[in-house]
């Protein structure tokens, strides 16, 4: 990783040295959460985050680089009614609302605070 680079593979050690990162990123996740719920209730809210580093698997071991080639992030994906049920790893989804569309009423949604 780069020094001064907030790219961080594991959400767990994102923020240790920066107070106030997760409280930050706990109030975007909030107001996002709001305006999608002022849109639907289903959707689902999915982590990703690096294997554990404390607790070492075997398996994982050819992964010695995962600091410099992954990076944890949040996704929030649409809720398919044919489809209303976990995602996989290798499923993909195809939602009838186009991007544009999405961010539109997103924008318009009206939250509170």
């Amino acid at each position: 990783m780069k020094p001064g680079s907030c790219r961080e593979s594991s959400f767990e050690r994102t923020g240790l040295n920066k107070p106030g990162l997760r409280v930050n990123l706990a109030a975007l996740l909030r107001r996002t959460l709001q305006r999608i719920r002022s849109i639907t209730e289903d959707f689902h809210l999915v982590l990703h985050t690096s294997p554990s580093s404390s607790h070492p698997s075997k398996n994982l071991g050819y992964w010695k680089t995962i600091d410099e080639d992954y990076h944890w992030h949040i996704e929030i994906l649409p809720v398919i009614a044919s489809k209303a049920r976990s995602y996989t790893f290798k499923e993909v989804y195809y939602s009838p609302v186009s991007s544009e569309s999405a961010v539109k009423q997103l924008r318009e949604a009206k939250i509170n605070g």
